[in-house]
């Protein structure tokens, strides 16, 4: 069962970190709303995943904690502190990104990933019928 590889809490936590571990938030489930004047992620869920700082690599962060989440990913995306989601979105591909994440948590800001998510049913199809 995915909740017992992630040490997740529910309740959002702010930077809840020692010398070797951050708690970095998660939002999963939901979607972005992007407006004229608004971007926002609405809907979904909010966890909190704990890595150990000396191992954390993206591939090990997909690999051991994402794809238990309980919704099919496509993209991951983080949001830089204090420019929210219209100015500060990013991708999360690759080691540098997630460096980039574990940075400012390391320095006190507060990033939370984004996951974007495929809302089909294995059972539809390309026309979203059912098979």
């Amino acid at each position: 069962m995915w909740s017992q590889k992630l040490i997740i809490l529910v309740l959002g936590a702010k930077m809840a970190y020692d010398k070797d571990y951050v708690a970095i938030i998660v939002c999963y489930s939901g979607e972005f709303v992007i407006g004229k004047d608004k971007w926002e992620y609405e809907g979904g869920n909010e966890g909190t995943i704990f890595i150990e700082t000396k191992k954390a690599s993206y591939i090990g962060f997909v690999k051991d904690r994402i794809t238990y989440l309980p919704c099919k990913v496509q993209k991951l995306l983080y949001c830089i502190p204090v420019k929210g989601l219209r100015y500060g979105l990013r991708n999360l591909e690759y080691d540098n990104d997630f460096r980039n994440v574990l940075y400012h948590y390391l320095h006190g800001g507060e990033v939370k990933i984004y996951v974007e998510y495929n809302s089909k049913s294995d059972d539809e199809d390309d026309d979203g019928e059912s098979a």
